[in-house]
């Protein structure tokens, strides 16, 4: 497995590869409502992998039940959590992020991690989008980037990975107060 903390953080994705099943990955506190996502080259291989919720002491508190090939998601609440990937054999990305059920006004503040600052990364469930496009109005104080991707858990589009050479999602770019849009499709 790579992983590349004993803490893990929310907004980094991180690389699995692992047979079977995964030690506990601890992830950092952290309130709201969350998605935890795996992803990457097991979709593509129709392998099946379950993604798991962990309280602090092990015990499941949700599992992911997408089919077999299909990338696999939680929602959930804790903020206290451990996840566990299980399946045959997987190199996959992981990925807890803020969780947004529909377009809304956010404001945030980027803090210091040990990692160090700037990255803040928000999935949006966009099925009320679908032909439609997402106008992004920024306000910040100093100048910041916005990178959006748009992808879809259906097998029409299974080249959605943003980290992967081959992706085909949208990217745009964003100085504090211009505005962008991506149609979604």
């Amino acid at each position: 497995m790579n992983f590349t903390a004993e803490t893990h953080f929310v907004g980094i994705p991180y690389r699995v590869v692992a047979k079977s099943l995964t030690p506990p990955i601890q992830f950092e506190h952290y309130p709201g409502e969350k998605i935890a996502f795996s992803y990457g080259n097991y979709i593509r291989s129709g392998l099946d992998v379950t993604l798991h919720i962990l309280s602090p002491s092990g015990e499941i508190l949700h599992s992911s039940s997408q089919e077999k090939g299909r990338p696999d998601f939680v929602v959930f609440n804790e903020s206290d959590f451990m996840l566990m990937l299980e399946g045959d054999r997987f190199d996959a990305v992981l990925l807890v992020a803020d969780y947004l059920r529909k377009p809304e006004n956010i404001s945030f503040e980027l803090l210091p991690k040990q990692f160090g600052e700037g990255i803040k990364t928000f999935i949006l469930n966009a099925t009320s989008l679908r032909g439609k496009k997402l106008a992004l109005d920024v306000t910040a104080d100093r100048p910041v980037e916005v990178r959006v991707y748009y992808f879809t858990l259906n097998r029409e589009r299974e080249d959605f990975d943003p980290l992967s050479a081959g992706f085909k999602g949208g990217l745009s770019e964003v100085k504090g107060g211009s505005m962008c849009q991506e149609k979604f499709l």
